[in-house]
């Protein structure tokens, strides 16, 4: 039996000689069209070419079968904030071919109009970029204005489906949803399609994998160069580890400086919390939820490494109950809601919700001053739903 090697002998094999680790320098390093032209990162490459994919008349041949399959996908995503005009079923048995894609009409990265259906798909794509103040708010004011009479399906594309920062009328929808959609079109379709198209559609799909770290090929050499380099690998990740702090640090230093609040759950990226006083107006409702009562405020970290806030309404025991205090909300308070949340299978609908940069995630105290930033603006939308739970009579018992 061997000597057991130490921690320094273990990095210089990993490091020194390691043809695996070649291998993998040379996977990332693959031929691929969309890298050698430049375009795997730029926004408005990638908007034409799901434009083109989404055309029907397309000389892709697909007809509307990707299409279809993206507005399905949609709107399962998204079923409880959808208004009821635009239904599953409907879309699976009508035909789009009479869409018309638009790029770039008054800056919208892509509009898609079908006459037939009286419907338009307005689709803003983040492809690594941020959402302007009130960018979004602008596009869908244009679709309004200028095709009135339409079901209007306004749309946020973003790498992991995050949710719009400045305007909650957008369904979410994720190039991990493309990616699926897209991979599962060739599986099914890809014999039909000429070479070109098939290949040119293996090259974005490696684009993606590449840009969503899906590519299978790696995970299968990056776990043979763990197998064989457990220990020198484990000894990188420890150090990382140890020179990477969670929110948590943050997260108690904002409790103890407000101690008006109650702290329903913590981990290393979510903090859920009440203040007192609304507390004491609630009903306790055991649902599963992270607390234990109608509503809660949350702060987490995004993938991004920004700081989120939020003002949520969950699972009610009654749902006949949620549907009378969302409906209350929006008569009574003012609040502006998709059509799904005051249905009685609807479940969980965000009132508020703002992020906020850090300038290093890394800082407890520069987390800390984005959290109490978050905390501070959202004064006015505290003080709105403390007023309209205070005013309301609750057919549950507060405990």
């Amino acid at each position: 039996m061997g000597k057991p090697k130490n921690h320094q002998e273990a990095l210089y094999d990993f490091v020194i000689n390691n043809s695996d680790l070649e291998l993998l320098e040379s996977h990332l390093n693959q031929f691929n069209p969309f890298s050698i032209l430049r375009i795997e990162n730029f926004e408005i490459r990638h908007s034409n070419v799901l434009a083109w994919l989404l055309n029907p008349d397309g000389n892709h041949k697909l007809d509307d079968y990707f299409l279809k399959k993206v507005l399905s996908q949609i709107i399962k995503n998204n079923y409880d904030n959808l208004s009821d005009d635009i239904d599953l079923t409907n879309i699976h048995f009508a035909d789009f071919g009479d869409s018309i894609v638009k790029r770039e009409e008054d800056n919208i990265d892509i509009l898609l109009i079908s006459e037939n259906n009286q419907l338009i798909l307005l689709i803003e794509n983040k492809f690594g970029s941020k959402e302007s103040k009130h960018q979004l708010t602008k596009y869908l004011a244009h679709v309004r204005d200028n095709y009135q009479g339409y079901k209007i399906l306004p749309v946020l594309l973003t790498m992991h489906g995050d949710e719009p920062e400045y305007n909650n009328e957008y369904a979410i929808f994720s190039h991990n949803d493309i990616y699926r959609i897209l991979d599962e079109t060739l599986r099914l379709k890809g014999e039909g399609l000429n070479s070109e198209v098939n290949n040119f559609i293996k090259s974005y799909l490696k684009t993606l994998e590449k840009y969503l770290g899906m590519d299978e090929d790696l995970k299968k050499l990056c776990m043979k160069i763990y197998d064989h380099h457990k220990e020198a690998i484990d000894i990188i990740n420890k150090m990382v580890q140890e020179n990477r702090t969670s929110l948590e640090p943050a997260f108690d230093m904002f409790i103890e400086d407000h101690d008006d609040i109650t702290c329903m759950y913590k981990n290393h990226s979510d903090l859920w919390f009440l203040p007192n006083d609304i507390l004491s107006l609630l009903p306790k409702v055991n649902m599963g939820w992270r607390v234990a009562y109608p509503i809660s405020f949350w702060f987490a970290k995004t993938w991004n490494d920004k700081i989120k806030f939020s003002i949520e309404v969950g699972m009610f025991s009654v749902k006949e109950e949620r549907v009378l205090f969302m409906r209350y909300l929006e008569d009574k308070h003012s609040y502006k809601l998709k059509q799904m949340s005051v249905r009685p299978e609807s479940r969980y609908t965000r009132l508020y919700t703002k992020t906020e940069n850090v300038k290093d995630i890394l800082d407890p105290t520069e987390v800390l001053d984005a959290i109490q930033k978050l905390y501070e603006n959202a004064k006015p939308e505290i003080q709105k739903i403390r007023s309209a739970i205070n005013g309301y009579s609750w057919n549950l018992a507060i405990e």
